[in-house]
């Protein structure tokens, strides 16, 4: 870096340190505070302010709703399978011809007609001046009109189907208890995430704390290396050193800055809304967790994945009963009311109303009822090594969070020493650095250690919020978050 220092002789007119301020900050920061809304003022939101906007707003959580009414409906219409249907049927029918019978075509007429008697019977009525058209007129009888209108209610009432009903009925219930299932899990999916970002927007604003520290600690030593320069105890090195160390301290703050920023975004996006906010939950590690197998037990007994499993061998299941059900006779009753008719013979001969018992059985059909019998076996077997691998999986899952939380916890205590450490070597470098004892490398270095360590800390508590969070998701304790929150250690850094 270039001196910006005037020659020698004129060294004390100006001293470096003011010249390097610009006095035009004060009047730009004014401008600012006044530009800057009143009503800009962040918003402090808890964690479990957070929770509750999420499951209010969240689209995923809205979607699974719709899918469980949705399945919530479909099981109320397979209830209606028992029920008897009814329905109105009406049909209007034209006819090349009217349905007629003539008697002269029935026994023994056609004989008659061509025997002696018919002849003799043919020219009197001949004499008399009926024709045969006339006499074929007087022995024909219509049925039917041309034109046929004719409509009637038919009942049909389901006795007995091979269990298929119960089964079609079981099958439904079994998809809304898995539709409920779904929703619990992306519940729990989603409240891990919610944790994972609004204390990761906390450790992104711890981490700033602890960079302007740092930044802080670093323009006080520039400070003093300038005055020691200007003194003539310290090479200009040393002080250029300084200074490039606090430039580079302020670099890694505004870095800092726009990764919170960015964890903001993430949170925003994840509740819903554009307003501005500050977290209010602190980290925090707990002194003790409860046993691991605790939370495996409760895992176990409740995790969405599991009753997901055994939904879908309820399913597998009811496929089985259904199809050899279809291999069983159907008995069902029915009935028929006449409700319009034509003036027509036809339909005063036929009656009312009837009622009656039916029975249908297939003796060969195409539909590979065996095949599918054992295609549903197959499910049921695939289901239950699913649900053994899962359990083993979320037991290995359960037990490597809970040990994650207890090493971060100690992870977190075991620093504290580190960081006392940390603190006096600074204290005992800036000292030496004072009395020329020690560089300014060295001053430096002995402050980014104690922010390395400081940063550690705060990550290591991050983790343990975390693991934390997994854990209550896993075993379905979520409500139990705001008291281990109570009883936890807040970390500060």
């Amino acid at each position: 870096m270039r001196d910006l220092r005037p020659p020698c002789s004129t060294r004390t007119s100006v001293p470096w340190r003011e010249r390097r301020t610009p006095r035009l900050l004060p009047a730009l920061a004014l401008l600012l505070a006044l530009a800057l809304p009143v009503g800009s003022v962040a918003q402090e939101l808890s964690f479990t302010e957070a929770w509750a906007r999420v499951r209010e707003s969240h689209e995923g959580l809205r979607a699974g709703e719709a899918a469980l009414e949705r399945a919530r409906n479909e099981q109320k219409a397979a209830g209606a399978l028992r029920r008897p249907s009814l329905k109105l049927a009406a049909s209007w029918t034209h006819l090349s011809d009217p349905v007629s019978l003539n008697l002269m075509d029935l026994n023994p007429m056609p004989a008659i007609s061509e025997s002696e008697l018919g002849q003799m019977l043919a020219e009197l009525l001949a004499r008399l001046g009926i024709s045969p058209e006339d006499v074929n007129r007087a022995f024909t009888t219509d049925f039917t009109k041309q034109d046929i209108l004719y409509s009637n209610l038919v009942a049909a009432w389901p006795v007995y189907a091979g269990g298929r009903i119960d089964a079609a009925q079981g099958i439904r219930e079994a998809q809304t208890a898995e539709a409920g299932q779904l929703l619990e899990l992306e519940l729990r999916s989603v409240f891990d995430r919610t944790a994972r970002l609004y204390f990761g927007v906390v450790l992104a604003s711890e981490v700033i704390r602890t960079r302007r520290m740092a930044e802080a600690s670093l323009e006080r030593h520039l400070d003093n290396a300038v005055k020691l320069e200007e003194q003539g105890q310290i090479a200009r090195v040393e002080r250029l050193s300084a200074q490039a160390n606090r430039d580079r301290a302020a670099v890694e703050t505004r870095k800092a800055e726009e990764d919170l920023e960015i964890a903001r975004l993430a949170l925003a996006s994840l509740l819903g809304q554009e307003d501005h906010f500050e977290p209010s939950s602190p980290l925090f590690v707990n002194a003790g967790l409860p046993p691991v197998e605790e939370f495996v037990e409760k895992t176990l007994a409740s995790h969405p994945g599991l009753a997901i499993l055994a939904a879908r061998r309820e399913q597998a299941e009811g496929l089985i009963r259904v199809e050899s059900g279809a291999r069983l006779p159907e008995v069902f009753a029915f009935g028929n009311l006449t409700v319009h008719e034509d003036d027509s013979l036809l339909s005063k001969m036929a009656p009312d109303w009837a009622v009656g018992m039916g029975v249908s059985f297939d003796i060969l059909d195409r539909s590979g009822h065996a095949a599918k019998t054992e295609a549903a076996r197959s499910a049921v077997l695939q289901v239950e090594h699913l649900d053994a691998q899962a359990r083993r999986d979320l037991r290995v899952l359960v037990e490597k969070t809970w040990r994650e939380a207890v090493q971060a916890r100690n992870e977190y205590e075991g620093l504290a020493s580190s960081l006392e450490l940390a603190l006096e070597n600074v204290r005992l470098r800036e000292k030496a650095f004072a009395q020329g004892l020690s560089t300014s490398l060295e001053v430096v270095d002995a402050q980014l250690f104690v922010t390395a360590v400081r940063t550690r800390r705060m990550a290591a508590a991050y983790n343990h919020v975390n693991a934390l969070a997994r854990l209550l998701s896993l075993s379905g304790q979520m409500e139990a978050m705001a008291s281990y929150q109570e009883t936890g250690v807040e970390v500060t850094p």
